[in-house]
């Protein structure tokens, strides 16, 4: 439900009235203000000063839809509303223009209201009388209100529908939200559908109003990296769009990412399809195969503060590793060459900026290097305490990677030729600690047990 409540101090703009000092008022977390009693009046001289500012507001809320004295009627639809052009002049530059253009001197003159339904334009009369206005959850009816309100440059209603359609959104009207905030450039309410859209992708794909979205929603959409449904879903999803839209430039078939598929898909669904051109497939097959470079990235869910190194994601490598072994009953390990290492493979590719391992817990260091990928062929290193010596738990931090591959590589053991983990987390976190180089800068204490920090001299 939208519900906006305006303060009195509101009617009094349209009105020549000085101070409400007559009044003791409270201001509640909304900004409205309302009056609690009247302070006696102060005199003067040659001045006694009354102001009665919740009467007022009364009085001009009374003559919504009224028909005493009225000196216009908006038609809308056939239905007549009398209205009076002191109060939406006052209220409206846009109705001020439009009511007063000197083409009708009638005393009481008819100015047809087009292109809107009476239902949503008795919404905003009220507001505009009462400052106050009410819908139930019904989308279709919000965002009327909220393109009137666009129109006839009302802010604060502006920014109470469209909160109002943010906590709105469902896979039912997802469309005709997204498409609306795209039409008039409502960042804050873009981004709130995309939030949603991420983790709800593949209903979405493969939902019934995809080919009601807009050419713009559509590119957007598919432009995030974060948008990830099955690859050839979302190809089949945006032929479907093509059918009953004009995708002018091609703008939307571009943004699907061809070379994510397989050679399978592009031969058995793609190039029957004709809706790409045969040059566009044998380039993609060509970043397939590797004779090209990839020229996008994976799209990739962002799974924040969920370890993705488990046995429901990390696919058929299932090992004691990733099963929050704590005990130390045994451990991972590779010889300390430069041909060793240990890699856990994630189930599907991901988004990372932290890995939490362990290696012993006994004194002995170590020092070693992390590196990510998507392919096993090109490998980025994220992590390199090679040079410094390591011990018990490794809470690591990094700059956002996209990869389904991690390698840790053991290049020293102060006990052995040998390189131990005892487990292995990996996250993607809203938030990470600053990082210089490779050395995070805590804001908190690590001279603690529970940071494994010892006492080695003294």
């Amino acid at each position: 439900m939208l519900a906006m409540i305006p303060c009195p101090e509101y009617w009094l703009s349209c009105f020549d009235m000085s101070s409400l000092d007559a009044f003791e008022t409270h201001t509640n977390n909304n900004d409205s203000v309302s009056v609690e009693k009247m302070v006696l009046p102060i005199e003067t001289d040659d001045v006694i000063t009354i102001r009665d500012v919740s009467k007022l507001y009364e009085d001009i809320s009374s003559l919504y839809l009224n028909k005493k004295f009225p000196d216009v009627i908006l038609v809308l639809d056939g239905e007549k509303l009398h209205a009076h052009k002191a109060i939406l002049s006052a209220r409206s530059e846009y109705l001020d223009a439009l009511i007063n253009d000197g083409s009708q001197e009638l005393q009481q003159s008819e100015v047809a209201i087009t292109d809107v339904s009476p239902k949503a334009f008795k919404k905003l009369l009220q507001f505009i009388y009462t400052g106050i206005i009410t819908i139930t959850s019904n989308v279709g009816l919000i965002v009327e209100v909220l393109e009137l309100a666009l129109q006839y440059s009302f802010k604060d209603l502006v920014n109470a529908t469209t909160q109002s359609l943010k906590s709105a959104i469902n896979l039912k009207n997802i469309c005709s939200i997204l498409n609306t905030a795209n039409l008039y450039d409502l960042n804050d309410l873009k981004q709130a559908c995309h939030t949603f859209m991420d983790p709800n992708a593949s209903e979405i794909v493969t939902g019934d109003c995809f080919t009601d979205f807009s050419q713009k929603s559509v590119v957007q959409l598919l432009e995030r990296d974060t948008f990830s449904a099955p690859k050839i879903e979302i190809f089949k999803s945006v032929s479907k769009w093509c059918e009953v839209n004009d995708d002018v430039d091609g703008l939307v078939m571009r943004s699907v990412r061809l070379s994510w598929l397989t050679v399978e898909d592009i031969l058995s669904i793609v190039w029957p399809s004709k809706l790409v051109e045969n040059e566009d497939l044998l380039g993609a097959i060509a970043e397939i195969v590797g004779v090209k470079a990839k020229t996008s990235v994976c799209r990739v869910k962002k799974l924040t503060d969920v370890n993705i190194a488990t046995h429901e994601i990390a696919g058929n490598d299932i090992t004691f590793l990733l099963t929050d072994n704590r005990i130390m009953d045994r451990v991972a390990y590779h010889k300390l060459d430069f041909e060793r290492s240990i890699t856990v493979k994630l189930g599907v590719p991901s988004y990372l900026n932290h890995i939490n391992m362990m290696l012993d817990k006994d004194s002995r260091y170590y020092s070693y290097y992390i590196e990510v990928s998507l392919d096993q062929e090109k490998w980025k290193k994220v992590v390199d305490y090679s040079s410094y010596p390591c011990r018990s738990v490794q809470d690591l931090y990094f700059k956002e990677e996209i990869a389904q591959y991690v390698r840790i590589v053991g290049t020293h053991n102060s006990a052995n030729r040998e390189f131990h983990l005892v487990f292995f987390e990996a996250y993607f976190k809203a938030t990470i600690p600053k990082v210089i180089g490779d050395i995070i800068c805590p804001i908190t204490n690590v001279a603690t047990l529970s940071k494994k920090a010892m006492v080695i001299q003294g």
